[in-house]
């Protein structure tokens, strides 16, 4: 599925992303500072685990890279120095 998104659009979305990330965080803060209890602090840095994931997810969508793309591309990263020939084995 290949979607066409205007620059407006690709703004919008990061900048609702950043807007979801940068409220999270200050609420962790927040609830740092007032001294929360366990229960609570575990919700809020759980919503701001997410928030910090779904700004990932916004600007790769943003920028137009795919998850099949990324990952190939991790991957390959990761085994590169693995495909190399070895020299014991006359390859």
């Amino acid at each position: 599925m290949d979607v066409q998104w205007t620059k407006w659009t690709r703004r919008l979305i990061v900048g609702a992303g950043c807007a979801f990330f940068v409220a999270a965080w200050a609420a962790c803060l927040v609830g740092y500072f007032y001294g929360v209890d366990t229960a609570q602090w575990v919700v809020l840095v759980t919503i701001a685990a997410v928030a910090t994931e779904a700004l990932v997810w916004c600007a790769a969508a943003a920028l137009g890279i795919t998850v099949f793309q990324a990952r190939k591309n991790i991957w390959q990263t990761m085994t590169k120095f693995l495909r190399r020939p070895s020299i014991d084995n006359g390859g």
